[in-house]
């Protein structure tokens, strides 16, 4: 449909939140979330009153003389974001409002509440110096490559680290659901990846309806959960150190622990950083920024600073950087030294082919990686096709 200044236009039901920098609206049709300037508030609570867009830009410009009003790419953003209900009383067409059914609605909030606080953030900190502290005065708790290597057979140590993953990472993601469910929220689990892991991922786009520092629970309350399976397996170290269970466990959280603090990937710290400092587009401003300097990495389409975000963007430059060298250290200390012990272990019996148990052995290892590689293939080719 055509847009002029003569249009008059009838938005959808919004909701408008002020956030740190900008203002956050909510299309309650389609239950999506846009961030916008306070012109682009300002004019659309305009069209609301009933104003034709001249009418609007007529006020705008009187009121916003140092702001470039361009109403007719305005009216065209509001339609191409399905945020209009009716153009010159003409129905617009738009996708309907996203079903909320199975998405965990049946966790009470009352329940959520108890096992996710509201001083959550406060406990991931407390939590996390209490077990850094404990590896400092018991250097032994410190988790080692080796500790993925319980049994003879290789096969029977990736399943078990299999196993804990799952646990664990379940652990995690149900932590971030039932702080969605704490405030009420819908929200569901997907299959994605970090680097070359296969992970779950919580929806919690529901959070934007939320104020600024109650969103950064729903984004620590996987960490807080972490901190405390971790805290227990490190007391379990203590009193029962003969149980290789708690090795492993401690293994896996603390390197999970340590992904979280590398933001050039979008973990879950990486979302608290963004979201206090109201830089929504941080990585891809920060990205862009360091190509400027490393020929190398895939340039970003290019992104707006904010007055203010300058600062903040150069600074979350240095630690994307820094988490890629954390990565590389976590690599040559594990990840690098497993894989040469399992393949070591396995490949050569494999190659035999004479049926005794290592050959078996090395035949489930092989197909047990082979499973985890289609995971990851799969959540690779999902997200290629989303983008």
């Amino acid at each position: 449909m055509q847009i002029s200044r003569q249009t008059t236009l009838v938005l959808h039901s919004l909701t408008i939140r002020p956030d740190r920098k900008h203002f956050i609206v909510e299309d309650h049709e389609t239950r999506e979330f846009f961030e916008m300037p306070e012109v682009c508030v300002e004019a659309i609570r305009k069209i609301q009153k009933g104003l034709n867009l001249g009418q609007v830009e007529k006020e705008l410009i009187s009121q916003y003389p140092n702001e470039e009003i361009d109403i007719i790419d305005f009216g065209q953003q509001l339609f191409e974001l399905q945020l209009i209900q009716e153009i010159d009383g003409q129905p617009v067409q738009t996708k309907t409002e996203k079903r909320e059914k199975g998405q965990f609605l049946w966790i009470s909030p009352q329940f959520a509440k108890g096992i996710i606080p509201r001083w959550t953030v406060k406990g991931v900190v407390l939590l996390a110096i209490i077990n850094s502290a404990l590896f400092f005065v018991q250097p032994s708790l410190f988790p080692h490559y080796k500790d993925l290597f319980v049994f003879d057979y290789m096969s029977l140590n990736l399943l078990l680290w299999m196993v804990v993953t799952a646990i664990t990472l379940l652990l995690h993601e149900f932590g971030h659901v039932l702080a969605a469910r704490a405030y009420q929220l819908p929200t569901h689990l997907s299959i994605g990846h970090r680097l070359f892991f296969v992970v779950l991922e919580t929806d919690l786009s529901h959070g934007w309806s939320l104020q600024r520092k109650d969103r950064n629970i729903l984004y620590l309350a996987g960490m807080y959960v972490d901190q405390w399976v971790l805290f227990l397996a490190l007391m379990g170290q203590l009193f029962m150190p003969n149980v290789f269970l708690f090795q492993l466990i401690v293994l896996d959280v603390f390197i999970r622990t340590v992904f979280q603090c590398c933001l050039y990937m979008k973990t879950d710290l990486y979302y608290v950083l963004e979201n206090s400092t109201g830089c929504y587009n941080l990585m891809e401003s920060g990205k862009e920024r360091l190509a400027r300097w490393m020929p190398f990495m895939k340039k970003e389409k290019h992104t707006q600073i904010f007055e203010g975000e300058e600062a903040v963007v150069q600074a979350y430059s240095i630690v994307y950087v820094c988490g890629v060298v954390i990565t590389t250290i976590v690599w040559f200390f594990y990840f690098l030294p497993q894989l040469y012990v399992a393949f070591q272990d396995t490949v050569p019996y494999l190659l035999t082919w004479n049926g005794d148990s290592h050959f078996w052995d090395a035949f489930l290892f092989i197909s047990q990686s082979t499973l985890m590689l289609s995971f990851l293939l799969f959540s690779w080719g999902r997200k290629v096709k989303q983008s």
